[in-house]
């Protein structure tokens, strides 16, 4: 046996200890298949479901005027850039969107990514590095994490929502390294948080963690990938529903989820700030841009909000009609005042069969048990979407319960 050939065996192996891991945890992850486009009602295997699983919280990616933007789009432009933005990469359609998505955050500024990933892993790595510090929320999404990471700055972890803890973090770090003389201070201090926290559905709070952030000469970058189009009077996102529209320093979102639920991230943030990372957020500079159809269809998209912000009130209505019903069937819920509401059942097993039953009930919302949650903490995790009827929520709802029931998880 060669050399490669005993690499290969040794990652087969590896490959498939996990696979019966997890395999016996009853927790091995699948996909389904979806017949149609995604929405409020969903078809898989033929079977019409109600879907409490999609990030498509406003709907507005199945509207004949997003589809058309993009059609118009292809036609004009074609069907991608074959190269990234500072080659030859870029089009009226890119910089007309960033400046949408600029002023929907309270920045003079936005840059466009490949994906909402990309966009974090971009910003912190070009923002902080070595000799810098940050400042993370022990419940950041994964690409929070890996952001920090990759910039090599110092990271300090804190407990979620902990202020406490953060400020103590802040303080020591005056301490350890005092500002410079004729300088505010002697490094980049980042605190990096989510918005919207997507797994508990909680909000940052993120009025204090501005607070602090004045106080002890730090920046801000908040993550609204479950925030922009979602939270706010406008879908402004987290900096908005708080009333600091224009305070947090560096916002990223994505337009997967509530913005057309296509593909693509962004940074939006002060001009100055956004022409640095043109030149230096690797994420951005080496590979290819988003293509024209993906980017009028957003355009349409943010047209579509900005004309109807109804749409974010039928959403949080539907959201607490559905928490309640839960709630007042003695679920354990988690998370408030987001569209999304985790059902906590902790038992990775119990969730598994738990979400096969509601499919089974015409209802999608499958379970996440480990290595997804943490052990003790799996869970469905329901997310609204504005388009669903009274009727649809009262029918998932009672497919819950009985369920429920069924498990011995409610009475």
């Amino acid at each position: 046996m060669s050399d490669g050939q005993r690499v290969n065996q040794a990652l087969l192996e590896k490959s498939l200890t996990g696979v019966r891991e997890f395999t016996v945890d009853g927790v091995l992850r699948r996909w389904e298949v979806l017949d149609g486009p995604q929405g409020p009602r969903v078809r898989i295997d033929g079977k019409d479901l109600i879907m409490l699983a999609s990030n498509n919280y406003l709907d507005l990616m199945s509207r004949p005027e997003v589809h058309q933007a993009a059609i118009e789009a292809i036609n004009q432009y074609g069907v991608g850039m074959a190269a990234g933005r500072t080659l030859c990469g870029t089009n009226a359609l890119h910089e007309k969107l960033e400046a949408k998505l600029a002023a929907l955050s309270g920045t003079d500024g936005a840059l466009l990514y490949h994906s909402a990933y990309s966009a974090n892993i971009g910003a912190i790595s070009a923002l902080a590095g070595q000799g810098d510090m940050i400042f993370s929320d022990q419940l950041n999404h994964a690409s929070l994490i890996d952001g920090c990471r990759m910039s090599r700055a110092v990271t300090r972890i804190y407990p979620h929502g902990d202020m406490k803890a953060l400020e103590s973090m802040l303080r020591e770090a005056d301490a350890v390294s005092p500002p410079a003389a004729g300088t505010a201070t002697a490094r980049v201090r980042l605190i990096v948080t989510d918005g919207v926290f997507s797994f508990d559905g909680d909000l940052a709070p993120l009025p204090d963690i501005v607070e602090l952030a004045r106080r002890y000469s730090a920046a801000v970058l908040c993550d609204d990938a479950h925030s922009a189009g979602v939270m706010g009077p406008t879908g402004g996102g987290t900096p908005e529903y708080f009333g600091l529209k224009g305070e947090v320093d560096v916002i990223t979102g994505t337009l997967g989820k509530a913005l057309g639920g296509t593909v693509g991230g962004y940074v939006a943030t002060q001009r100055d700030v956004v022409d640095y990372m043109i030149t230096h957020s690797r994420s951005f500079i080496f590979t290819n841009a988003l293509p024209p159809a993906v980017v009028a269809a957003n355009i349409a998209v943010l047209d579509l909000l900005a004309g109807d912000p109804s749409i974010l009130a039928r959403l949080h209505s539907n959201a607490r009609l559905l928490r309640d019903l839960l709630a007042g069937a003695g679920f354990e819920l988690l998370g408030s005042g987001t569209p999304i509401c985790p059902v906590l059942l902790r038992d990775s097993d119990l969730t598994v069969r738990f979400g096969r039953r509601l499919f089974d009930e015409g209802v999608f919302a499958p379970g996440f048990g480990y290595p997804v949650a943490p052990r003790g903490q799996a869970r469905i995790r329901t997310i609204m979407n504005a388009n669903l009827t009274t009727e649809d929520i009262l029918f998932a709802a009672a497919a819950f319960v009985k369920v429920g029931r069924e498990m011995g998880v409610v009475k």
